[in-house]
Order: C-alpha cells, then structure tokens, then sequence
C-alpha cells in the first residue's frame, strides 16, 4: 500500500503503530474551506479542489495531536490569526474533521508559501497541515529538515 511506503519512507514510522493511526486519519479528514465571498468548498486528500492555489490550511488547535480544552485552543487559534495578519496574509475560515471529535478551527491561506506554511506549523507546534497544490488537497509535513507532502497518489519532498 502506497501509504504504507509513505510513512515509513518519507516519514520513518513504522505500518500499524499507533502514529501510524494518527497519520491515516490526517490523510482521511475531510476539510472545509470558506473563501471569502464564495461557498464553502469540501475536501479530500487526493480529490480535485475548485481552489486558485496555493492555499495552505493550518490550525493551532490540539498542538501534536494532544487533546487540548476548547478554551486553550481558543486562545492559540487566536494567536495563530494575529500572526497570519502581521504577516499581512489574507486568511479564510476552515474547519478540519467538521462534526467529528477531532474538528479543529482551521484558517485557509491563500498565496502562501509551502516553506513559510511548514513554518508557521512548526511555530503552533502542528504535526501537519494540509496545502492545496495545482487542485488537490495535499498532506504536508517537516521532517529531518525537508517538507514531505502525500496526496494518495504519490510522495513528494522538497
């Protein structure tokens, strides 16, 4: 399985481990993204995506897949929406795992970056983020220094 190879290659984790649980349901959360003055777009990892892209979609809640309480990860996203604004961004609402246990207030932002994505995830402590890239909704992570991202079909490392 191609997921299989992805994690332990790109990521060195090993298949059925519990971090490897985690990293399956990143890949099988859905993400709503509401850009500004359109209608909400559902996506997939791996499906096309009727975005202008780059789009990155980062949140700071739960930081390193940690359960945190609503109010903490309030305060977080909220610093996670000052700093998208000092860097004079443009940011929509998202929302990662809508009506799920995991759902996380998330932030689209267009035009940014990958590299400066992969940092402001590292800045709120996030395991991942999700990056749309020529319309479909990729994966995106850091590791030993270079950015992994997986869209279902393949890997690919910048």
């Amino acid at each position: 399985m191609l997921f299989n190879r992805w994690l332990s290659l790109a990521l060195g984790v090993e298949p059925g481990s519990p971090e490897a649980d985690i990293w399956w349901s990143y890949c099988q959360t859905e993400v709503q993204i509401h850009p500004r003055g359109g209608p909400p777009i559902r996506a997939r990892m791996g499906e096309p995506v009727t975005l202008d892209g780059p789009i990155a979609v980062l949140t700071a809640w739960n930081p390193m897949s940690k359960k945190r309480s609503e109010d903490e990860n309030c305060r977080a996203q909220a610093r996670l929406a000052a700093r998208i604004d000092q860097m004079g961004l443009e940011r929509w609402p998202a929302v990662n795992a809508p009506q799920t246990e995991w759902q996380e207030e998330s932030f689209a932002i267009p035009q940014l970056p990958l590299s400066d994505a992969a940092d402001l995830a590292d800045e709120f402590e996030q395991c991942a983020f999700y990056y749309v890239a020529q319309d479909v909704l990729e994966l995106a992570t850091r590791r030993g220094g270079k950015i992994v991202r997986f869209h279902g079909e393949e890997s690919l490392v910048y």
